[in-house]
């Protein structure tokens, strides 16, 4: 228990800041931050700040004062706004350049892929159309043996007779 009967609930657990920040609430902290109360509690939580509670139970951080300022794209907080830009462009068109590398060698390995898958319908069409014409002439040759047997079956019992002796 603190002096005035408030609970001081993390006594000085990282470095002594003293005086070199802010007693802040954990919404004055998000406000300032731009972030929402619960990013807050987790970031004085995180960076173990002195923590007190007052008289009405409102619990205020202790947050230096280079912390307590909304952080603009991992800028300086002491260079100008936009100081970083330049920076920030090339890293993003290096990405970008990147990212188009690998889907130029994606879409040519693509193409190769459809090429091969080209080739090989092509190739089983021809493969096809020939099994087709092999079997229009096998079906061909069935149905002429067919008739021929037909034709046969009808000269009678003496006509085979005599054709098998003349080896026809």
């Amino acid at each position: 228990m603190g002096a005035d009967g408030g609970a001081d609930i993390g006594a000085d657990t990282g470095a002594d800041i003293g005086a070199d920040g802010r007693w802040m609430t954990h919404g004055e902290l998000a406000e300032a931050r731009g972030i929402d109360r619960t990013s807050a509690v987790k970031l004085v939580l995180r960076n173990k700040w002195r923590k007190q509670k007052d008289n009405h139970g409102i619990v205020r951080a202790l947050v230096p004062f280079d912390q307590a300022r909304r952080k603009d794209m991992g800028a300086d907080m002491g260079a100008a706004p936009g100081a970083d830009l330049s920076r920030v462009v090339s890293a993003l068109e290096s990405a970008v350049a990147a990212l188009e590398k690998q889907a130029n060698s994606e879409a040519a390995a693509l193409r190769e892929r459809l090429e091969a898958a080209e080739r090989r319908v092509i190739q089983a069409g021809s493969e096809r159309d020939i099994a087709i014409a092999n079997h229009n002439r096998i079906a061909l040759e069935v149905e002429a043996l067919r008739t021929a047997d037909q034709a046969r079956r009808a000269a009678g019992r003496l006509a085979r007779i005599k054709a098998a002796w003349r080896g026809e």
